[in-house]
């Protein structure tokens, strides 16, 4: 039986990710409106596939 392929264990997607996650951490921390924010929010965890409200800055996968 073959492995799966992992993407979290190329580093090209992990540096992707990183800089995924940086660009959220900037949305955070500016003046948009939370509602904003929180679209923002929902779109970066469909990009990254992390379930609903899971998302925390500086994290990966």
């Amino acid at each position: 039986m073959e492995a799966r392929l992992s993407l979290f264990g190329d580093p090209v997607v992990g540096k992707f990710l990183k800089h995924l996650i940086s660009a959220g951490k900037v949305v955070s921390d500016s003046t948009l409106p939370a509602a904003t924010q929180e679209l923002v929010k929902i779109r970066l965890n469909v990009v990254t596939q992390q379930p609903a409200g899971d998302y925390q800055p500086g994290q990966v996968g």
